[in-house]
């Protein structure tokens, strides 16, 4: 979040999307590296969903709200029925 108000990740998963606690996925604050690379216009409360190659595979904003995409890319990523 860029220092703006806000729970930290972990808080927000667990009030707002709690499954994603067994979803194969990677939560965390993007570095100032990442940040420039990933973000360099410094948009607020974006994310990507990067797969294990590295490939940007969605971007979007607002994550409780595209939470179902999340979830499904998690899943395919597992190989799990979705």
């Amino acid at each position: 979040n860029e220092g703006g108000d806000g729970p930290p990740i972990d808080a927000f998963v667990a009030r707002w999307a709690p499954a994603l606690d067994t979803a194969n996925v990677t939560l965390g604050s993007a570095s100032a590296q990442l940040e420039a690379a990933y973000n360099p216009r410094h948009v607020p409360d974006i994310y990507y969903l990067i797969d294990a190659k590295g490939k940007i595979r969605a971007v979007d904003s607002a994550p409780s709200a595209t939470l179902d995409e999340i979830l499904a890319f998690a899943h395919q990523s597992a190989g799990k029925p979705q």
